[in-house]
């Protein structure tokens, strides 16, 4: 399986005599993410000798599969046929956005900040993995693809529906799962504030005495995962990778379910408050970034907005001078 994109220099640029300049301005940027989607979609091809995503067609091929078997090759092939319309309407492989008519890529407003401030780090947040439904994967409306922009070291992607041994990142994903150090970002009734676990954390470090040091703390940091797709999809993702993973039993090793502070919701859609007539309701402007409205106020936030108002409240609490200026998300 050969990427559409690379051209026989395997330069990372589409080709066409018309786009020079956009094309020259597309090789000065990484596009990782989705040179491992389609490696992955490589890997579950490979499986099964395919050549074209139309011999997943043949109904006895699938039948002879089992279901476990049937959803990374389906998937497989809705991801293919993504990238080759990518390809086709010269989308960019690194902000998803098209280069004909206006040119609306806006890589050059979008760099790494692991880059820009290489002397600064998201600690303590040491890996920040994006759990995504496989139907995010190109959109341009997308959100989450800037997290990959910005933090293209520190960010996993994880495409919902292909098992670990077609993409490493869910193995990772799946590790991080089994430790105490990993923090979820989705509203359940046992979230806390990311203040109210650092609380919580001393208090039970002031009851162990010197010789109970077994017990983990956040020395090493932490592993956030952000689940990116419609609330459907986010809550399938969740039911299907995060849930089993919950042990109310051991508070000591569960992972830990992290909401947005108050003061981080109130930035929310704070222009629509009180607001009745239907031009209002409309106005977005510095309300948090949303793309729907939705009578919960948190629900109408980005998966952009949402991590950046994290990552804000972690890096607030942790008071460390190096680290990265999450607020330059805000202009993404």
């Amino acid at each position: 399986f050969s990427s559409p994109f690379m051209n026989n220099n395997n330069n990372k640029v589409y080709k066409n005599d018309n786009h020079q300049s956009n094309t020259t301005k597309a090789a000065s940027y990484e596009s990782i993410f989705l040179d491992q989607v389609e490696e992955t979609v490589a890997r579950v091809f490979n499986r099964y000798n395919i050549t074209t995503a139309a011999a997943i067609d043949s109904d006895a091929m699938l039948d002879s599969l089992p279901p476990s078997e049937r959803e990374p090759l389906m998937v497989a092939k809705y991801l293919q046929k993504r990238v080759k319309i990518m390809k086709n309407q010269y989308f960019c492989r690194r902000c998803w956005l098209q280069y004909t008519g206006n040119n609306y890529c806006v890589c050059s407003d979008c760099p790494s900040l692991e880059e820009t401030e290489t002397e600064k780090s998201l600690f303590p947040v040491k890996r920040l993995f994006l759990l995504m439904h496989h139907k995010e994967i190109g959109l341009a409306v997308d959100t989450a693809k800037f997290l990959l922009c910005a933090f293209p070291n520190t960010c996993r992607l994880v495409v919902g529906g292909i098992p670990s041994e077609y993409q490493s990142s869910m193995k990772e994903l799946e590790e991080a799962l089994s430790s105490s150090n990993t923090l979820i970002l989705f509203p359940t009734d046992n979230a806390i504030t990311y203040s109210d676990l650092i609380k919580e954390k001393q208090q039970q470090k002031d009851h162990q005495s010197k010789e109970a040091s077994h017990h983990k703390n956040d020395d090493n940091g932490y592993d956030v995962i952000v689940m990116d797709g419609t609330w459907s999809q986010a809550r399938k993702l969740y039911s299907r990778y995060i849930k089993s993973h919950d042990n109310d039993k051991d508070p000591q090793q569960r992972i830990r379910h992290i909401q947005l502070s108050d003061e981080a919701v109130a930035t929310l859609g704070a222009n629509n408050d009180n607001n009745d007539d239907e031009d209002n309701n409309n106005d977005n402007t510095n309300s948090g970034h949303q793309l729907r409205h939705h009578p919960i106020r948190w629900r109408q936030v980005s998966t952009l907005e949402a991590t950046r108002l994290l990552l804000n409240d972690i890096m607030t609490i942790s008071s460390n001078n190096n680290n990265i200026d999450i607020n330059a998300l805000s202009t993404y």
